[in-house]
């Protein structure tokens, strides 16, 4: 195992199916493909959702292109 490290300076969206309680023992993070939207994405894992777990999607960065 190697230690890694990231760092992020920009606030982004993402959609949760399900809430995140004391009961909560799974937390799924869904990671959509390139140009899909998180909040079409999430619904596909309505199915995974109980009172155990919840399910994130985050949403992609938008990234400008100046021409």
């Amino acid at each position: 195992m190697t230690e890694q490290e990231v760092s992020f300076k920009f606030s982004a969206r993402y959609y949760k199916e399900g809430e995140l309680t004391a009961k909560t023992k799974n937390i799924w993070f869904v990671i959509h493909g390139y140009g899909q939207l998180a909040k079409y994405f999430l619904p596909k894992f309505s199915g995974l959702v109980n009172d155990e777990t919840c399910v994130i999607a985050p949403e992609g960065p938008v990234t400008l292109l100046s021409g």
